[in-house]
């Protein structure tokens, strides 16, 4: 599903530290979101910034709130307090596309139908570059024409309006989907079929902000490559969700981690209130994922050293103290 959205500020989520600014370019701004379920808090006080360029990837156990938190920066769901801002060169409003368990398209359209839908954008932004393309010939000293033209030549750029149906042959062949007939009705397709379809279609889309959730399901070694390759040449900010460490290590750039360490209630107390969320905002880490991995467990080791050494000074106190 896509959607353009600039979610306001809403009441709660408590006293927060200064953000740092906002980058310039492309970017999706998450800003001290809290969600709920009754008074389960699922996420407390998140804050991060996505930009273009290399992928990030979103990490955390089950149940850490990865894909509400996806859910809540598609527009599909509001958060409890915080903002978020998706932004593109130019200003406007973003496209945000998102991946996830509900197929974009409808159980009667045929793959054709389902497959156009996703490339209307840049159709349309090609409609669009000719459309200005007459109106500067035509008042060529026009100095809003010439804005105009220029505009929509960026959009449709970004949107890949010249390369459709070259993408849409390659995409469909690339996630193992190039020998079903077009013409054959989505409800037909196997779950697996249906899955890689709505990949190909999110895709295709061509969205300024993509979200993906668990996108390598349903995918062999060389659809996971072609998709890997494709993220890491996106125009635009990605975040992904995915518990496939390979993938990870092959796409993204930095990470984002929902499984940050529990704080002191003195110091969180304000931020949860009677929710039962003990994880305060996220951890952020720019590297591979094994960079990740090794780098907390360099921080378990020195943090068990540190336990072991102020056990043994206990020991030593307690037996001056017989003494």
């Amino acid at each position: 599903m896509n959607s353009s959205h600039h979610i306001s500020p809403v009441p709660g989520g408590g006293t927060r530290p200064a953000r740092s600014a906002a980058p310039t370019g492309a970017h999706l701004a998450v800003d001290g979101v809290s969600a709920s379920f009754g008074t389960h808090r699922v996420l407390t006080d998140v804050s991060f910034t996505v930009t273009a360029g290399r992928p990030t990837g979103l990490i955390g156990e089950n149940g850490s709130g990865k894909s509400t938190l996806l859910r809540i920066l598609a527009g599909l769901w509001a958060p409890d307090a915080g903002t978020v801002r998706a932004v593109v060169p130019g200003g406007g409003d973003a496209r945000v596309g998102l991946l996830h368990q509900e197929p974009p398209f409808a159980p009667q359209d045929t793959v054709a139908q389902a497959v156009e839908a996703a490339v209307r954008p840049a159709r349309e932004a090609a409609r669009a570059v000719d459309d200005a393309a007459r109106a500067l010939s035509a008042a060529p000293q026009d100095e809003r024409a010439s804005t105009r033209y220029a505009d929509a030549l960026e959009a449709a750029e970004r949107s890949g309006a010249w390369d459709v149906d070259t993408a849409m042959a390659t995409t469909l062949e690339a996630l193992g989907l190039g020998g079903i007939p077009r013409d054959r009705r989505t409800a037909q397709l196997s779950g697996g079929q249906r899955a890689r379809l709505s990949l190909a279609w999110t895709l295709l889309s061509a969205p300024d902000v993509l979200l993906l959730d668990e996108p390598t399901n349903h995918l062999d070694d060389t659809a996971i490559d072609y998709v890997s390759a494709t993220l890491r040449a996106w125009h635009g900010p990605v975040l992904l969700a995915s518990h496939d460490r390979a993938f990870l290590d092959a796409t993204v750039g930095s990470l984002v981690d929902l499984d940050p360490a529990p704080r002191p209630h003195t110091e969180t107390a304000d931020l949860v209130g009677d929710g039962t969320g003990t994880g305060i905002g996220v951890t952020r880490f720019s590297g591979t994922y094994s960079q990740y991995v090794l780098s907390r467990l360099d921080a378990r080791e020195r943090w068990e050293r540190t336990y072991r050494d102020e056990q043994e000074q206990l020991k030593r106190l307690r037996a001056a103290v017989k003494d």
